[in-house]
């Protein structure tokens, strides 16, 4: 494995749980419209994290755990940072 299929996986990875977290966010917030959005960028990031998931090595594993982790804190963050600023809460 390359470099570049590394990156790949942590952005994946990342990707898959950001839009995850943003999720349930949307949901709590009865937000319709962004949870009808943010389900068709999951499907696709959980397409992609898949390919690189069944890598299988204990490597990969790090690798994409790590960018869940990034991925999950970043998506707190920008709901709270910056969403919830732009939209007031019902």
């Amino acid at each position: 494995m390359t470099g570049a299929d590394f990156l790949a996986m942590f952005v994946t990875s990342f990707f898959s749980v950001f839009l995850l977290g943003m999720q349930s966010k949307n949901v709590n917030q009865s937000r319709y419209f962004a949870a009808v959005v943010t389900s068709f960028g999951i499907s696709v990031a959980n397409f992609l994290f898949i390919r690189y998931a069944a890598n299988g090595s204990l490597i990969a594993f790090f690798v994409l755990a790590a960018g869940g982790c990034c991925g999950i804190a970043s998506s707190i963050w920008v709901h709270d940072k910056v969403l919830s600023k732009k939209a007031p809460n019902p």
